[in-house]
């Protein structure tokens, strides 16, 4: 499965974007369209608009669950360090033996 996704400021920028066909050439288009003949069982368009009204609750509808609208920052502690992590180490390069020795 492939998601493409092709974002835009307006539809007017699709109009700027080169066919497959001008990308890949004649030979490479024939190709691809034998390929995905034998390979592609669906395939779907979808334009989509976002809106942030939509993500951002109105005063009204935030009042009603404060904390869920508008949580609060967690601070960290400030005497909380940051530890370096030991390196990742390859479970299929250890033996048996180099197991049982740390125990």
């Amino acid at each position: 499965m492939f998601y493409v996704s092709v974002p835009q400021s307006s539809l007017a920028g699709f109009d700027k974007i080169p066919t497959i066909q001008q990308v890949l050439g004649d030979e490479g288009y024939a190709n691809f369209l034998k390929v995905s003949a034998e390979a592609v069982s669906d395939s779907e368009v979808m334009i989509n608009r976002f809106l942030p009204d939509l993500s951002n609750a109105p005063e009204q509808i935030a009042a009603v669950a404060p904390d869920f609208w508008r949580p609060k920052a967690v601070a960290m502690p400030a005497n909380a360090k940051k530890t370096a992590k030991s390196p990742v180490e390859n479970a299929t390069s250890k033996t048996k033996t180099d197991d049982t020795d740390k125990h």
